[in-house]
């Protein structure tokens, strides 16, 4: 966990190429600042009114009566918001809004419950809420699940026999930051959308990755560009590339780091990712 700077509005990191900020009133939103390739802003729950304290390991706390919202920043750039219900009659249902960079939307996952930060018609993930998880005082696992409306995530816990407090525990990411980003297609789209084949690399199949079935769903501007350019010089590498996603059932992923890259072409790489970004659909 990393412990975070103070200062006179809100309590501040640098992680995983990040700007994160907490602030110091309940108003204020959770922010994983990524420069020009946007940020995304959390709302907490439970919340409002509040003036936040900072636990010895570094954990930051809103106090109340019948529920605490806590958040820890990890050194990875996730930030875990952990709901503490601590006594029955508690509310259940806790709503987490979210600000997203133009472009992108929630979607609830069906691989695992959690929530995914996609782009325009689900191509790929930029970043997820994990799968829901809450536990008793004495361990036990209790039913809980996501709903999403609109930009907001509403996780609830079912409290039947459980022995209190209760603790829920979202775990935020955001794949961009200040000077990179990671774009990973999900399996269908792997699969499905992306058909250039080595059969037919040339300009009209960089020119179909360059538009509206690869680079043209990415909203960030100087990504965009970057990737276009890329698929331009680099076509074969790139099908052969998605071929090989296919093959394994994985997913393809299109990464963007500008640092040390003389050329926007140079801070472009793909590959075939399977970590918990992969997404099946």
């Amino acid at each position: 966990m990393t412990r975070l700077a103070s200062t006179r509005d809100a309590l501040t990191a640098t992680v995983a190429d990040q700007q994160i900020s907490v602030g110091r009133s309940g108003d204020s939103p959770v922010v994983l600042d990524a420069g020009d390739n946007g940020s995304v802003r959390m709302r907490l729950p439970n919340v409002a009114g509040t003036t936040s304290s900072t636990a010895a390991d570094g954990t930051i706390v809103y106090r109340g009566r019948k529920v605490s919202t806590s958040v820890q920043v990890l050194v990875e750039g996730n930030v875990r918001a952990a709901v503490t219900l601590h006594e029955r009659g508690a509310p259940t249902d806790h709503p987490f809004t979210f600000e997203l960079p133009a472009g992108y939307s929630l979607r609830l996952s069906p691989d695992d419950g959690g929530v995914d930060i996609v782009a325009a018609d689900n191509a790929f993930v930029i970043g997820r809420v994990g799968a829901p998880w809450a536990k008793d005082a004495t361990g036990r696992a209790l039913r809980t699940w996501y709903t999403v409306d609109g930009a907001t995530v509403t996780q609830h816990i079912d409290t039947s026999g459980a022995t209190y407090p209760v603790v829920a525990d979202p775990d935020v990411k955001y794949n961009c930051g200040w000077t990179s980003c990671n774009a990973t297609f999900s399996r269908w789209y792997t699969a499905n959308v992306l058909q250039p084949s080595v059969a037919n690399i040339g300009g009209a199949a960089a020119g179909m990755l360059a538009g509206g079935m690869m680079c043209g769903k990415i909203p960030n501007g100087a990504f965009v560009t970057a990737c276009a350019a890329y698929v331009f010089v680099y076509s074969v590498a790139t099908v052969v590339t998605i071929n090989r996603a296919k093959a394994k059932k994985q997913c393809f992923t299109v990464r963007f780091n500008y640092i040390g890259a003389v050329s926007p072409i140079n801070a472009i790489s793909v590959g075939v990712n399977s970590d918990s970004n992969c997404r099946n659909s």
